[in-house]
């Protein structure tokens, strides 16, 4: 604002419009074409991680669910950064949710939760840390549930955070 950084939004966002603008102008094509993009590249995407959880029915009803909120198509219409945000945090919880599922094994279960905490460091980077509140609820909800069978995910946790911190420094780390 008046050419002084500012840190009131996180950048994410704003740098995938900068690059937007810069190729098909400044106008508001360059503008809402990102959030647009990613409105758009949600939906096949809940719908192939319903189809790959359980059937080809879930993806169909996930992407429907995802579509039909008012609010939903006004991110996408507009140029605000939740577009970017909400396929952040899908993938984030996609992937703690796989590190659980009993088909996937542990074999890549590190990956997985590296994958988390990048994909929730990019949530920050997007729409900034008040995402974190839902990303560790549904974590700690999905543990609470199955406390008998599971253990406190504590070395898990620790990894994602440690992940997703190491992410948002790129640019939170400059007003440190």
């Amino acid at each position: 604002i008046d050419f002084q950084p500012s840190c009131e939004y996180p950048p994410l966002f704003h740098w995938l419009q900068t690059v937007s603008m810069r190729i098909f102008g400044i106008n508001e094509i360059g503008a809402r074409l990102p959030s647009a993009f990613l409105g758009i590249l949600t939906m096949p995407y809940l719908y192939l991680l319903g189809k790959r959880l359980h059937s080809e029915q879930l993806g169909i009803l996930w992407a429907i669910c995802y579509t039909v909120p008012i609010a939903q198509m006004l991110y996408h219409q507009s140029a605000l950064t939740y577009s970017l945000g909400n396929l952040f945090l899908i993938s984030a919880l996609w992937f703690l949710s796989s590190f659980y599922a009993p088909r996937y094994g542990k074999t890549f279960a590190l990956r997985r939760i590296v994958a988390a905490g990048l994909c929730f460091g990019g949530a920050i980077l997007s729409t900034g840390i008040l995402v974190m509140p839902v990303v560790l609820s549904v974590w700690l909800c999905f543990w609470f549930i199955r406390r008998k069978t599971l253990e406190f995910p504590l070395t898990e946790m620790a990894v994602f955070l440690a992940v997703a911190l190491l992410v948002s420094l790129i640019w939170f780390g400059g007003e440190l």
